[in-house]
């Protein structure tokens, strides 16, 4: 079905922009201490939400193994 292909679409690209905003946060606050809260305040969404767009998106090992931070828990 066409409409829910747009819809998923259009989802994925609002999440990814979501994602992209915390990332920014991120990357600017690198050096100061910031919190889940805080980031996901960025986005205007939940934590949990934050959560999983990271999980969605990202790979936290590889993270963890570049950054020697562990992000996600």
């Amino acid at each position: 079905d066409i409409s829910y292909q747009e819809e998923h679409k259009d989802h994925s690209t609002a999440s990814q922009a979501r994602l992209q905003l915390m990332l920014q946060f991120i990357h600017l606050n690198y050096s100061r201490s910031i919190s889940l809260d805080d980031i996901a305040k960025q986005a205007m969404v939940s934590k949990s939400t934050a959560l999983n767009l990271f999980r969605k998106y990202l790979q936290p090992e590889i993270l963890k193994e570049r950054t020697g931070k562990e992000f996600f828990g």
